[in-house]
């Protein structure tokens, strides 16, 4: 914006050019940069602020930005054949088509008495109409749909759902990394709004609205980009602080120390008459003691952050022991394999074996070359033999760290997008683990699951175990090919952008292209016996893909869960389902008695058949739980207990929990996890002290005779509603004789206790 501050500022866009030049040579947020700068310049044309400032200043940031830019050669061409990075290249078209159309219309340019604008324009348009066919222009990348679609963890690419920072951020987020500066870029948005107005902000105020807007939108629909408020957050912060000083300081103080005439109009004369004034530079200096205190917090908490951020741990503690692993399998790689060792292993660990075990690995975070994560996944995720046929012409060793089982799902459905029929449908619910823990048979077969939990005969042929600790594992490939290491490795194989670059990308071995039919071989055998094994697998997991669902099967939302659905039994009152999805598990067979559900529709609930419950009854008690608990009604026994027979838990199934709701005083029941709690249901005020206050409810000491002569009694603490850890509630009572001093009274799961020092 300070090459928009007056006509002759424009040469100060070169600068600007410059530095997005450098941002596009080390981080991919020059997208953002650029069409951010790209949006503030159209809105100020459609608004009629001054084109020759706009365009001077625009188009010298666009041709030294992009001319540099492309000189890196991960961008090269990419700002003119991409789909979200064309607006600055049309608007920068857009604008030289309007300097031309200007510059006619000033000299008044005519033939045939047709005005040369419309020539021009006609022309223009044209051109436009003939040459956009021929273009090649690469569709929107997925992070770039992941941003504009429903949401940023389901945009159908495999490869970009997998990245947990591409869920939405969270408020705490926001507080954690902004911190107090977050709540002043709110009021420095208010304060360019406020000051504006009636009028139009100018361009400068135009770009810090448009720049907060635009990173607080992105940064909610994906974490990583809450790194783009930084820069928005200090000029709006900056702007309120700013504004703050002059309000306060030193606009009142040049009125008290010099005088001056008063603006006109009774409220702002009173605004600014000297004991207004004297107030406001008064209040100033009383601002700044707590100010002072706040600054501190924000330095101290913005120190304490740079440093964890910059200095990112492999190693953790646990009950006072250090856990190393990591770090040992590292330092394992880089003291015993050789320094060409190549090691397969998914890319979230590349940058780590790269940095600390100095050797080359397959991939690492900057690697998003959909084909090759693809192929990475498929080594990991194939049978034994299949995926060994991959790996040997790739890499040395194997690195997997012992969570990969559960991640793994995700690199067999990334291998099942680039090589279909990988998996036997797309979202490779064959490859997982059932509720129970054990593995389906894709995964039994798989390298991952042999190299971390069971090894089968065939892996010892195939791989060495040669580290292994709590963490990690590292397996060396028997009988690479050394063929395809050297052709690799020969650095007349890099396609480099120019001759001596530092940007050379490799090539696939030509036995590999073979193995994977890329190239044909006549003489390959090893390529001949790696397709018919392939071929055979996909065959055998299309005859074992579930049939299509029955005709007369019952009405449910299980339809749309489960697979291969029908009705058995003699009486036909038996649905078998071949699979039914669950929460992160492979679809398990699932058979319900119909004559349960007594016409009730069925559902899935975590992979389990169920009846759809009943509503809840009409005269229960008013409460949060309505909402999660279904089947609720009030037992006819006493009236004093609410049953509900399907609660919702946290992980989505159902169970049934009940609660004496007559003795919740507090009215107010909810649910926690599947059971019904009441809330806050007062204690009596003569109760003993304890920790067990904190998480018990409706206590009160009452007194138990046990004789008729007996007068008084012994005192007992009984509380309705104690917590248990599982979120339950449930009544407890102690004998107060049982804890004398200095016993304390506590809550242990659910059960009152005397903990005794």
């Amino acid at each position: 914006t300070r090459s928009l501050r007056t006509p002759n500022s424009w040469p100060v866009a070169a600068l600007s050019g410059l530095c997005f030049s450098a941002m596009a040579a080390s981080w991919g947020g020059y997208l953002f940069a650029s069409n951010v700068i790209a949006a503030h310049c159209g809105i100020c044309l459609l608004f009629d602020f001054d084109f020759g400032i706009l365009y001077k200043a625009y188009s010298t940031f666009f041709v030294v930005g992009m001319s540099l830019a492309c000189k890196v050669p991960v961008v090269s061409y990419a700002p003119f054949k991409t789909l979200e990075q064309l607006p600055p290249l049309g608007l920068f078209l857009l604008m030289q088509v309007l300097a031309i159309v200007r510059q006619i219309r000033r000299r008044k340019l005519r033939l045939g008495g047709i005005a040369g604008e419309y020539i021009f324009g006609a022309v223009g348009i044209g051109a436009i109409a003939v040459l956009y066919p021929l273009a090649d222009f690469a569709p929107l990348s997925g992070r770039v749909h992941a941003i504009l679609g429903a949401t940023a963890q389901k945009t159908g690419n495999p490869l970009v759902d997998s990245v947990s920072e591409h869920r939405p951020t969270s408020e705490d987020a926001y507080l954690k990394y902004l911190h107090y500066a977050g709540y002043l870029g709110y009021a420095g948005f208010s304060v360019l709004i406020v000051a504006a107005a009636p009028k139009f902000p100018s361009m400068a105020s135009l770009f810090a609205l448009l720049l907060g807007v635009a990173t607080r939108l992105f940064s909610m629909r994906m974490s990583r980009l809450l790194i783009l408020m930084g820069p928005s957050t200090s000029v709006l912060a900056g702007v309120a602080l700013g504004w703050s000083f002059h309000q306060l300081l030193s606009a009142p103080g040049r009125r008290l120390l010099f005088g001056g005439s008063l603006p006109e109009g009774k409220l702002m004369r009173l605004f600014h008459s000297w004991p207004v004034c004297l107030i406001k530079v008064v209040a100033f200096g009383a601002l700044l003691l707590p100010f002072r205190d706040y600054c501190d917090e924000f330095y101290n908490d913005s120190k304490k952050l740079v440093r964890s951020m910059s200095h990112p741990q492999i190693m953790s503690k646990k009950g006072g022991k250090i856990i190393d692993d990591i770090r040992e399998a590292y330092f394992w790689l880089q003291a015993n394999t050789a320094p060409d060792a190549r090691i397969l292993s998914w890319w979230d660990y590349g940058y780590q074996i790269s940095g600390i075990a100095n050797r080359t690995t397959l991939a690492d975070g900057n690697t998003w070359n959909m084909e090759h994560i693809g192929l990475i996944g498929r080594a990991l995720t194939s049978p034994l033999s299949e995926g060994h046929i991959i790996a040997r012409h790739l890499a040395d060793y194997v690195l997997v760290w012992n969570k990969d089982v559960g991640k793994s799902s995700h690199m067999a459905r990334i291998a099942n997008s680039v090589f279909p029929g990988h998996c036997q449908e797309k979202t490779c619910d064959q490859y997982g683990t059932f509720r129970d823990g054990t593995p389906t048979r894709m995964m039994r077969e798989s390298l991952i699951w042999n190299l971390i939990r069971d090894r089968s005969p065939e892996f010892g042929h195939l791989y060495q175990p040669v580290f292994e600790n709590d963490k990690v594992r590292i397996a060396r490939i028997l009988n690479i090919d050394e063929e395809s290491k050297a052709w690799a490795g020969n650095p007349a194989n890099y396609l480099c952008d120019a001759p001596g670059s530092w940007y050379c990308p490799g090539q696939y071995p030509p036995k590999l292209r073979q193995v994977m039919g890329w190239e044909q071989s006549e003489d390959n055998d090893e390529a001949a016996r790696h397709l018919e094994a392939y071929e055979e697998r996909v065959e055998r997991q299309r005859t074992e893909a579930p049939p299509p669902h029955a005709d007369d099967i019952p009405e449910g939302s299980y339809r749309n869960s489960c697979q291969g659905c029908r009705r058995e039994g003699a009486d036909r009152k038996i649905l078998s389902c071949h699979g039914c999805k669950a929460p992160g598990h492979s679809s398990m067979a699932s058979r319900l008695d119909l004559g349960t559900c007594s016409g009730r529709t069925v559902d899935n609930i975590k992979g389990e058949l169920q009846c759809h419950p009943l509503p809840n009854a009409p005269n229960i008690p008013p409460g949060g739980y309505a909402n999660s608990c279904l089947g609720c009604s009030i037992s006819d026994k006493g009236g004093d207990k609410l049953i509900c027979t399907h609660c919702s838990t946290a992980d989505g199934a159902r169970q049934r929990s009940s609660i004496r709701w007559s003795s919740c005083n507090s009215g107010r029941i909810d649910n926690n996890n599947g059971n019904l709690v009441c809330l806050d249901s007062p204690n009596a005020p003569d109760i003993p002290p304890g920790g067990y206050q904190g998480s018990c409810s409706g206590c009160s000491v009452h007194r138990k005779t046990t004789t008729k002569e007996e007068g008084g009694g012994e005192a007992i603490l009984r509380c309705e509603f104690c917590s248990a850890a599982n979120g339950a509630q449930a009544p407890s009572e102690i004998r107060l004789s049982q804890c004398p001093a200095p016993g304390k009274l506590q809550n242990n799961d659910g059960t009152l206790t005397c903990e005794r020092r």
